[in-house]
């Protein structure tokens, strides 16, 4: 289950990656209060969003193939539990890392 909802996180990664949205908006990319408060907020969040979704993506594979062949007792359930850790450490990283960068008007540091 996780190897394949990883794929699907890595391909949205990608996506983003290649086509990020270029204004700000409700429906697609990283929405967060900070980062839609500006363009400048935006694109970076975009950025660094789109290389967390990546990374996650790789780490769910990659766990996701462990728990099918070599540690064969992690139920679903514990990936479910994973998927979700995961997911909140990539939102919490992505605020952190603009929270440094900028105030909380969305101006540069």
């Amino acid at each position: 289950m996780l190897y394949s909802v990883g794929l699907i996180i890595l391909l949205v990664g990608a996506v983003f990656k290649l086509f990020p949205p270029k204004k700000i908006n409700h429906i697609y990319g990283h929405r967060t209060y900070l980062a839609m408060k500006n363009q400048d907020t935006w694109e970076v969040a975009q950025g660094i969003s789109a290389t967390t979704l990546i990374i996650v993506g790789i780490i769910y594979i990659i766990i996701g193939l462990m728990a099918k062949y070599v540690f064969t007792s992690i139920t679903e359930g514990t990936q479910g539990i994973i998927f979700i850790l995961g997911f909140l450490a990539m939102i919490l990283y992505d605020e952190m890392y603009l929270r440094k960068i900028f105030d909380k008007q969305g101006k540069r540091k």
